[in-house]
């Protein structure tokens, strides 16, 4: 679904000298809309077979996995959360981390083509403010970029308007997409792209922000994280997702992802094929979950060898459609028959039978499930 168009928010001139003149500290260190797909068995390998990658990979190096990233319970240290986003003063800063190499010393920020932009950027290395207008005719949002004289960490502050922030874009390689680390604090007029997708394959991404994205204008999150293993988001279970209508294979593969989605508010959400699939230490509560608009759930839990199915009974499953081996490889101490028979007494539209033989046709009362 393509971004509806919004009318841009310019900063007055009396703001846009204040962020110039504004010190900002730095660290030197520093869609599956188809309904149908055909699903092979799980992945717990980062697919490298990235569609439209231009750019040689073949000097990536594997990703770090420290001990407690694997931990389901790991905390972020204050070193993690690194600026201060509670802080009032940084509320409408989005403030990144991003490393770079011997064989690349550039970051470009990713941007969709014709974006809305009115912001102004510290690259983090001492160099001049720079001030990006999408209404400059000699501006091409698309190919924003900076090189580092020294290779290593730099925070990147951007404040003012940004729309269109992707990583799923045909000209942006895997080695650029490792080179973002974390993001330290989001802004209110950062708008994420609506095509889905927006951090996949971002394997280094750790999200340490203690404020939540702005998603109002976001109906697609399909494959958002998917294969970003070791992603730890800090805030995740205040994220407003109301507006949100795609979330299929949103964290496929990702492996170590045990975030709170308990709070989530899914009441739009008709697709969530695979959202979970992979992820191995994912056990939330999700008993609260508005699901009057689930219709296809299909490996949605696959693989989830941690889940233990707590509020799956409590489901409102009355216009899924497809849901097969939606439970295939949860925790084997989950009671699969109670869970079935409670979404059976579930299903208020015909008489038993025929939601016995929905749940047949449905894959949810296989014996392979």
């Amino acid at each position: 679904m393509s971004l509806n168009p919004l009318k841009k928010r310019k900063l007055s001139d009396t703001k846009f000298n204040e962020v110039f003149n504004k010190k900002t500290k730095t660290s030197s260190h520093s869609t599956m809309d188809s309904n149908r797909i055909s699903y092979p068995a799980p992945r717990n390998a980062i697919d490298n077979r990235i569609e439209h990658n231009t750019e040689n990979d073949s000097q990536m190096e594997e990703v770090q996995s420290p001990s407690d990233l694997r931990s389901p319970h790991a905390k972020f240290s204050d070193e993690d959360r690194g600026l201060d986003s509670d802080s009032p003063s940084n509320q409408n800063q989005f403030i990144t981390q991003w490393e770079t190499y011997p064989y690349l010393q550039s970051v470009r920020l990713p941007i969709q083509p014709g974006s809305i932009c009115d912001f102004t950027i510290d690259w983090g290395d001492g160099t001049p403010l720079q001030h990006i207008d999408s209404e400059n005719p000699e501006i091409d949002v698309a190919n924003i970029s900076h090189s580092y004289k020294e290779v290593g960490i730099h925070t990147i502050v951007i404040d003012g308007v940004l729309h269109g922030f992707t990583f799923y874009l045909h000209n942006y390689s895997l080695k650029r997409k490792r080179s973002i680390k974390r993001i330290m604090n989001w802004s209110s007029n950062l708008i994420l792209a609506d095509n889905g997708s927006q951090f996949m394959d971002c394997i280094n991404l750790r999200i340490t922000a203690l404020n939540t994205p702005n998603l109002v204008m976001n109906r697609n999150l399909s494959r958002c994280f998917k294969n970003v293993t070791h992603l730890m988001i800090n805030s995740i279970r205040n994220w407003n997702v109301s507006t949100v209508q795609n979330v299929s294979q949103m964290f496929e593969n990702c492996s170590m992802f045990n975030g709170d989605l308990s709070c989530w508010k899914l009441g739009n959400v008709t697709n969530a094929t695979a959202m979970l699939r992979g992820c191995e230490i994912f056990n939330s509560n999700l008993s609260n979950w508005d699901t009057k608009s689930l219709e296809h759930i299909s490996y949605m839990f696959y693989g989830c060898q941690s889940f233990s199915c707590e509020g799956l009974t409590l489901w409102n499953i009355n216009r899924i459609r497809n849901a097969t081996l939606v439970l295939k490889g949860v925790a084997n101490q989950v009671d699969l028959d109670s869970l079935r028979q409670s979404w059976l007494q579930a299903r208020q539209n015909g008489t038993q039978d025929q939601a016995l033989n929905k749940l047949y046709d449905l894959g949810v009362y296989h014996n392979e499930l």
